[in-house]
């Protein structure tokens, strides 16, 4: 899991949360925005780290964060705006369709915990656990 800083300056508290999935809806979304705050460029240079670190993927919200700047950047020139903005658009319908897969994925992982909740889930306590006690003599 990757640890989302509750308060950007701050490294603690923080809470866990699936760096993949999160750079996904990042990405699709284009909005840099997480657990009730906006992300900071120090967020988002660590979520890049960890999908690489951690191999989750070539979808890294960095990416198209520059994208985004480069497509309306007055200091570049037309051609490569359009050339940023093709580029980010590859990127965002990749990653929607890699997010629709993880979605699936959990669905489907969702539906089978019933199944496995019908079954007894640990063994049961020993006999003399279940007597009731009995009154002491003093």
């Amino acid at each position: 899991p990757f640890r989302l800083r509750v308060a950007p300056r701050r490294s603690t508290p923080h809470r866990l949360v699936d760096g993949k999935s999160l750079a996904l809806q990042l990405i699709v979304s284009g909005r840099f925005h997480a657990c009730g705050r906006d992300l900071d460029y120090s967020d988002i240079e660590a979520l890049d780290d960890h999908i690489c670190r951690c191999k989750l993927g070539s979808y890294r919200p960095g990416k198209a964060l520059a994208l985004a700047r480069e497509a309306v950047s007055v200091d570049c020139t037309p051609a490569q705006r359009a050339e940023a903005c093709v580029a980010l658009e590859r990127l965002t319908m990749g990653a929607w369709g890699e997010l629709e897969k993880l979605r699936r994925i959990q669905q489907s992982r969702l539906a089978q915990l019933p199944h496995r909740a019908a079954g007894p889930r640990c063994r049961a306590p020993p006999a003399e656990y279940l007597e009731s006690p009995k009154p002491s003599r003093a």
